[in-house]
């Protein structure tokens, strides 16, 4: 995908997981998607990005729920994954949620195995005092 890409990734991520946060910038480092009868289906990209250190974060994993479980969300890691290599990036991580067990299944089929984790806090509820 290119930067001329993103009114047709920023829709697809809306209507289908709305709570996925999609930026055109996104678009400036390797981002792949599947298309199939001129509609995103699946898709995946760099969120950040270190050539100096060889080091990636993907995400934005997203598969449309009617194509599921037919293997692309694989087939967009890997064709990520490679992209990544070609460009000499060693190490890529991404972050997912416990409950979210076919993505888990997905990455770590593709080969990532847990680092971490940690505790996340919804600021949306706090209110400011002035």
């Amino acid at each position: 995908m290119s930067p001329n890409d993103a009114d047709a990734l920023a829709p697809f991520y809306r209507a289908h997981n709305p709570r996925n946060v999609f930026s055109p910038w996104m678009l400036e480092h390797p981002f792949i998607a599947i298309v199939e009868g001129n509609e995103i289906v699946s898709a995946a990209g760099v969120l950040a990005l270190s050539r100096k250190v060889g080091w990636a974060l993907i995400g934005n994993f997203l598969t449309r729920p009617d194509r599921r479980g037919r293997g692309l969300a694989r087939r967009v890691g890997e064709t990520l994954l490679a992209a990544l290599a070609t460009m000499g990036i060693r190490h890529a991580a991404l972050a997912t949620t416990e409950e979210n067990l076919a993505a888990r299944r997905v990455y770590a089929r593709l080969g990532f195995s847990l680092a971490e984790r940690w505790v996340e806090f919804d600021l949306s509820g706090i209110k400011i005092l002035n």
